[in-house]
């Protein structure tokens, strides 16, 4: 099969790319091939033959009014974005489109797929076809105001880093999806939790256009490790808000931990600067700040590590950064909100906190750290989890009919229904 994935980014930047690589490489070690569409980056990183036909990224951030406005006016509908996939499409027949996110690339390139009746199915990484900022989280609380397509909330609450300009133009850009139906012309929507597909539902999608089949988790590159005495604590993840460092560095300070308890923070994020310096004051010397690091490089800190920690805040789809850890026999502490409790058991796998609880979290900690035969105990099952429910063979199977399944309904004409 001849498979098109599309997404913003043609680089790992985190969990969803990470997702999308990785799925190439499964898709294609059963023969089949994958083209790529995404914004260009620099020239040295332009790999392969398909980064030819890439737009350039938006300049968003350009000195020029002029140029800013065109950027705002490509986000909405980007003729580039187009036309580059159109003489894509020009040289590589496509069978199936599999689109992980348009933001930038915009609607234009759906209406591209739909004008060459090509199938395209569309993984939900977030929740952006029914919240304007895709997070449906504002200032530290979940936010469904937008229910109903109210979109005009996301203006009034100034939800986009609390400026007016840019919560106004994700706010219209919802109003164009839903003008130009754009989500009508999606085969299926791949829903990575229950939770994801229920919430959809109760936004007023139909149940039948929803399919859950979760990611997979890198079980067939990443061996168990067994367990050990002394280790790191280990946050994973895009150093923003709702990921909830912050409440993992307050929940650490609470915690009756030795001082020489290693704590590593991985990754890169708008909030780093801040978490820092809340290190600093609350746990000073005490908390290693990695920045983004290569997926070997990730991997080897869980090896090492006694447990990971998942804090998040919002409704986290599913979790790579409990899924990683699982695939190396690590137990995670995770938020019970969103996709996070399909994958940990509670008491079983990991343990399961309120978000945004640091005294629970703390306590967590605290007994993990001082219970060692059960933190090997919970290892051993996270891995077994991992095997189980999140293998990529049943994955790969999984997403094989998803794709037949959209090849059928395109040619049978069903692809257009209402949501």
């Amino acid at each position: 099969m001849r498979i098109l994935s599309i997404d913003r980014f043609p680089e790992v930047v985190g969990g969803k790319e990470r997702y999308v690589f990785e799925l190439a490489s499964l898709l294609k070690s059963h023969g089949h091939t994958v083209h790529q569409f995404a914004f260009r980056p620099s020239p040295e990183k332009c790999v392969g033959s398909d980064s030819e036909f890439w737009p350039e990224p938006l300049d968003t951030a350009s000195p020029s009014l002029l140029r800013r406005l065109r950027a705002a006016g490509q986000r909405l509908y980007n003729l580039d974005a187009r036309d580059g996939l159109a003489r894509l499409l020009d040289r590589h027949p496509i069978d199936v489109a599999h689109i992980h996110s348009v933001f930038h690339l915009s609607a234009a390139i759906v209406d591209e797929l739909c004008r060459r009746k090509i199938p395209i199915v569309w993984t939900l990484h977030d929740y952006n076809p029914i919240c304007p900022i895709s997070i449906l989280f504002v200032r530290d609380s979940i936010c469904e105001a937008c229910l109903g397509g109210r979109y005009f909330n996301a203006i009034t609450k100034r939800c986009s880093h609390d400026d007016l300009a840019i919560s106004a133009l994700n706010a219209g850009e919802a109003y164009l999806h839903q003008a130009l139906r754009m989500y009508d012309k999606i085969c299926v929507f791949v829903a990575p939790s229950r939770f994801v597909r229920d919430k959809f539902i109760e936004f007023g999608w139909s149940p039948s256009r929803l399919v859950h089949l979760p990611h997979f988790a890198p079980t067939a590159l990443w061996s168990s490790e067994p367990p050990v005495s002394r280790g790191p604590i280990v946050f994973a993840g895009r150093l923003q808000r709702q990921k909830g460092a912050h409440v993992f560095l307050d929940a650490l300070s609470r915690a009756d931990l030795p001082e020489t308890q290693e704590i590593v923070i991985i990754g890169e994020g708008p909030e780093r600067a801040a978490l820092q310096d809340q290190a600093d004051r609350r746990l000073p010397g005490r908390v290693q700040f990695t920045g983004h690091l290569e997926h070997d490089a990730i991997r080897n800190w869980y090896r090492r590590s006694l447990f990971a920690v998942v804090p998040s805040m919002w409704y986290e789809v599913l979790g790579f950064a409990v899924l990683e850890p699982f695939a190396v026999g690590r137990p995670v502490i995770g938020s019970r909100i969103g996709g996070i409790p399909e994958v940990i058991e509670d008491g079983v796998s990991g343990l399961l906190v309120d978000p945004g609880d640091a005294a629970a979290l703390g306590s967590a900690i605290d007994w993990l750290v001082k219970s060692p035969a059960e933190a090997a105990r919970m290892g051993v099952a996270a891995r077994a989890r991992a095997e189980e429910a999140f293998g990529p063979q049943a994955h790969y199977t999984s997403l094989l009919d998803i794709y037949a399944s959209a090849l059928e309904n395109i040619s049978s004409g069903h692809c257009n229904a209402q949501r």
